[in-house]
């Protein structure tokens, strides 16, 4: 994996709001970089086309990131990296709840996965995508 030199100051700075949103440091540059771009190099206007009629989503849970794609019409996610690659749920929850025992199984598992999911294209959560059945 790459790695950026940056001056004690900003490493603090990145940190410090890496700490605040609970999430990596290098999400935190992610994030930035993505609210920095134009909105033409945005993949946010690629929303509704994904891979394979699918959402690229990620989370980030006990400082692991896994990313998946949320199938629009059925609602499926599919974990595509990671120890769950591969494998798919039939809703956000339900794919929400494997994460959280694959890394906490001390905790209780159960998550709302509309919210405990991040549209990896626009930064927003799984929510403001989300259609009445």
């Amino acid at each position: 994996m790459p790695h950026i030199e940056v001056d004690n100051q900003t490493a603090f700075a990145i940190q410090l709001a890496a700490d605040t949103a609970a999430i990596s440091p290098g999400e935190v540059i992610r994030r930035l970089i993505e609210r920095s771009r134009p909105a033409a190099f945005s993949t946010a206007a690629t929303v509704d086309e994904g891979l394979d009629g699918g959402l690229e989503i990620h989370a980030i849970y006990d400082g692991h990131r896994t990313n998946a794609v949320y199938e629009l019409a059925s609602r499926r996610v599919t974990i595509t990296d990671g120890p769950l690659a591969g494998k798919s749920f039939k809703s956000p929850s339900g794919a929400a709840i494997a994460v959280v025992s694959r890394f906490r199984p001390d905790v209780n598992p159960n998550r709302n996965g509309w919210s405990f999911w991040t549209v990896t294209g626009t930064g927003e959560l799984l929510q403001s995508v989300r259609h009445p059945h």
